[in-house]
């Protein structure tokens, strides 16, 4: 899921680099509009907000995750157990 979301947000942001910057296919910077420079730093900033609170998210889980794999308890089964650090790895390769 939240990889999904990382990589929706990656086409977004290609998408805003392509117009601004492409001389093929785009006006090309110089030729934006103030309306149209506004619009590409708001998806930008959109972007950022959203990758933000994803971030935020992951640490979050991270964290929560973290703590339930060092906790040694008689009633969390082994299988359980791995799967949890299985999941860490993930967490953690995704905030990377």
């Amino acid at each position: 899921m939240n990889a999904d979301l990382l990589e929706e947000i990656a086409a977004e942001l290609d998408e805003v680099s392509r117009s601004v910057f492409s001389t093929s296919g785009g006006k090309g910077i110089e030729a934006l509009s103030n309306d149209e420079l506004r619009q590409f730093l708001t998806k930008v900033g959109t972007a950022g907000a959203r990758l933000g609170r994803l971030r935020d998210s992951l640490l979050r889980l991270n964290r929560i995750l973290s703590l339930v794999t060092r906790i040694k308890r008689e009633w969390i089964p082994n299988s359980a157990t791995e799967r949890l650090q299985t999941s860490e790895s993930d967490v953690i390769s995704l905030n990377e």
